[in-house]
């Protein structure tokens, strides 16, 4: 229960501070390797399976070169049997030109159609002479290898390895989730989810296929499972290791609706460092109406993680998007929405991050919104670590359409920036907005916003530039009975009373305020308010 009192803690910490004051993005993207092809002979060869004779059946995904292939919707699944004298072999259809294949994913299932093994085509590897050499290594065990000591760590080789993380022993008891690991080959989800975009023409306007029941980790059309929870009972199992990533990828992983308020590769992090590891682009997660847990509790969404108590976080990249859409948390009690690139809210220092994914929220409403390239709110978990934003950079759009605040009183609000919400009693440094900040045809704003930050207070904020733009448009108020602010800043806006220090920051992006209801309150400069 220590993290919900610190919660409890932070929700007064940032009513106090009310009351003072009344996410595929840009550059930097990584290019998945081309798909390996299968030349001079007519079959698909898997070598060195140990778990070759249990194959009963195969899905595998293919596509053609000479048939025009523009996405995954189009490929072709072969719904394959091994041969009977030798199971690592796979005939393809007679009508396929082998010369023109391009083998995306096998996943390999036993008579009972138990999920074995999986092997996709993202390291780039090229078969030659039709023969593949695939290795699931399940001597292992429940990983590629070591024994999940800091001088030893468990390897993380495939993505049945990561999910493993989640393990539990026969008394429901977590395994490894305060174990050292090392990534040390590109993990690409793709298929296992059972999820697929089968529309997709705008961030506001998809469709997610959710009927793959077949697919390892369908989770009932949920995807993939947060690496560890909080319960029922509302007790903690956040990982509490190290997570080395070792400048690798993981890719395709999708939550959509997930069932747990707080949304992310990881749960939370408690005492964690983790490093070097990158979030793929064919990754999404995604939240709508048809979601059954988030009206009656707070939203903590963070691609890579959720909450984070006394970590560290460095050298990490978010190329996943979020959608969230047409849903509704809001009560008669307050409630906060974190809906972030990288985290949702906690403790700790992150250094040398990067959001390249966009951020869409539409058609929501709402209590207290915080939508941000890196994170929400940041805090210090003790007087010799403050709370450190440093080199941290946003590539992607932030946009903000068509929500209410619901306004139980008002002290409720959006706060939206390029980097943070706000912290407190730490710094900013050297952090750069490359995204977009567009919020229009909302209600009842009661709007902080920023280039870098949206709310500065008791923070030092230094060598900073936002270079794009933010746009505040078409904004209404449809209780006029209370008094609804716009503020509007190229690096941040500063409460009164504050003992916030700008230096050596610059504003390279235009800042467009226009077409709101005359009734707002606007507030808006060029780099910082002078409170």
């Amino acid at each position: 229960m220590k993290h919900l009192s610190k919660l409890a803690i932070m929700t007064i910490c940032l009513i106090i501070t009310a009351l003072f004051t009344s996410a595929c993005g840009g550059g930097g993207k990584s290019t998945p390797p081309s798909y390996p092809y299968y030349t001079d002979d007519s079959n698909l060869t898997l070598t060195d399976s140990l778990n070759a004779d249990n194959i009963a059946t195969a899905d595998i995904f293919y596509s053609v070169d000479n048939i025009a292939k523009s996405s995954d919707e189009d490929q072709e699944i072969l719904k394959a049997e091994p041969t009977a004298n030798d199971k690592t072999k796979f005939k393809l259809p007679d009508n396929i030109d082998i010369a023109n294949v391009k083998i995306k994913a096998i996943i390999t299932y036993d008579s009972e159609g138990n999920f074995l093994d999986y092997f996709s085509s993202y390291d780039g590897v090229i078969a030659e002479n039709g023969i593949f050499n695939i290795n699931f290594e399940n001597e292992n065990g429940d990983f590629g290898g070591g024994t999940g000591t800091e001088a030893d760590p468990y390897l993380i080789s495939q993505p049945r390895h990561f999910v493993n993380i989640n393990k539990k022993d026969d008394q429901g008891t977590y395994l490894y989730l305060d174990k050292y690991f090392k990534q040390d080959k590109n993990l690409d989800f793709t298929h296992l989810t059972g999820l697929k975009i089968v529309k997709a023409e705008d961030d506001k306007d998809i469709t997610i296929e959710t009927t793959n029941e077949k697919a390892p980790f369908y989770n009932e059309g949920h995807g993939l499972t947060p690496i560890g929870e909080i319960d029922e009972n509302y007790d903690e199992y956040y990982f509490a290791g190290t997570y080395e990533g070792n400048d690798k990828t993981i890719d395709g992983i999708m939550f959509v609706n997930t069932p747990k308020y707080q949304i992310g590769l990881f749960t939370g992090f408690d005492n964690v460092n983790i490093q070097n590891l990158t979030i793929g682009e064919n990754s999404i997660i995604f939240i709508d109406e048809n979601n059954e847990n988030y009206s009656n509790d707070n939203l903590y969404l963070g691609v890579l993680v959720s909450y984070t108590n006394n970590s560290t976080i460095k050298n990490c990249t978010n190329n996943a998007k979020i959608i969230v859409k047409n849903i509704e948390i809001t009560t008669n009690d307050l409630h906060y929405s974190y809906i972030n690139g990288i985290m949702a809210c906690g403790e700790g220092i992150i250094t040398n991050c990067t959001n390249n994914g966009n951020i869409t929220i539409d058609k929501g409403k709402f209590d207290c919104l915080y939508a941000n390239g890196i994170g929400g709110s940041l805090f210090s978990y003790s007087s010799d670590e403050s709370a450190t934003l440093d080199t941290c950079t946003n590539n992607g759009d932030i946009t903000i359409t068509n929500n209410i605040n619901s306004i139980i009183d008002d002290n409720l609000y959006l706060k939206v920036s390029g980097i943070i919400s706000d912290i407190e009693d730490g710094e900013i440094k050297n952090c750069t907005n490359n995204g977009n900040i567009i919020v229009s045809n909302n209600s009842n704003l009661w709007l902080y916003s920023g280039g870098i930050i949206a709310m500065a207070y008791t923070v030092n904020i230094t060598s900073c530039t936002n270079k794009r733009n933010i746009i505040i448009s078409n904004n209404t108020i449809t209780n006029n009975t209370l008094d609804c602010y716009i503020t509007a800043y190229g690096v941040a806006y500063i409460t009164n009373n504050s003992n916030t220090k700008i230096s050596g920051c610059t504003n390279e992006g235009t800042i467009t305020v226009t077409d709101n209801a005359e009734d707002y309150l606007i507030d808006q400069g060029e780099l910082y308010n002078e409170d």
